[in-house]
């Protein structure tokens, strides 16, 4: 059996998405897994998430795809990850978790994480 990656979990205040010094560790740590892991071709999904009970739906959707290209960015830029290893889904404000501050995040996981299969099937509808 495979092993686990470390899951990566980026949270942003309300309307940023720039990194924070706590997230850029976390993203670090998640990114030496993946340079440790080179004989492997798992591909990740980068989720990128904002509240749907703050801001408008166009400003929601710009802080999901901004939210996931920050993350995306380091990865690939900082770290070498190779970028066709990384697809991003931006999903806007459309997350309704409490605390809200739960909702403001990029979430990177696995296409075998019951997450990612579930945005597969959601993609292929669009």
């Amino acid at each position: 059996e495979r092993e686990k990656l470390p899951s990566l979990i980026v949270y942003y205040q309300l309307d940023k998405y720039n990194i924070d010094v706590n997230a850029r560790m976390k993203i670090d740590e998640f990114a030496r897994a993946i340079k440790a892991d080179e004989n492997s071709n798992r591909t990740y999904y980068l989720i990128g998430a904002a509240d749907s009970a703050t801001g408008s739906v166009r400003r929601n959707i710009f802080l999901g795809k901004a939210r996931c290209k920050a993350v995306y960015d380091i990865l690939v830029n900082e770290y070498g990850i190779s970028a066709d290893r990384l697809k991003c889904f931006p999903l806007g404000g459309i997350t309704e978790f409490e605390p809200k501050e739960l909702n403001r995040v990029c979430i990177v996981v696995e296409p075998n994480d019951e997450l990612a299969k579930l945005l597969d099937k959601w993609s292929v509808r669009e």
